[in-house]
């Protein structure tokens, strides 16, 4: 008989290697799954823990105007933020 804690460990193996089956097939190469595993990109030069966050309103034309601009260059919206916001702190000689 099998105890209730080895089932659960055969089944969350069989997950997980039912998971890297589906990747594998989805992405092709082990090195590209292992990217898409890595989780969000870091921002910035710490390598631990969340980056800073910052949120805000805007208006729905100009939500509209990033929606197309994401379709116009493949970016994300947070890239899109990221490069609007550094620009900014560039104009005003805040950063380099």
């Amino acid at each position: 008989m099998f105890s209730c804690m080895s089932f659960r460990k055969r089944a969350a193996g069989s997950a997980e290697q039912t998971g890297r089956e589906f990747m594998l097939r989805e992405y092709g190469l082990m090195n590209t799954v292992n990217e898409v595993m890595r989780g969000r990109p870091h921002v910035g030069v710490a390598k631990r823990g969340a980056s800073p966050t910052v949120r805000g309103r805007i208006s729905g034309t100009d939500y509209a105007a990033c929606e197309q601009l994401e379709d116009a260059t493949g970016h994300t919206r947070s890239e899109l933020v990221r490069a609007a916001v550094h620009n900014l702190l560039t104009e005003h000689n805040l950063v380099s």
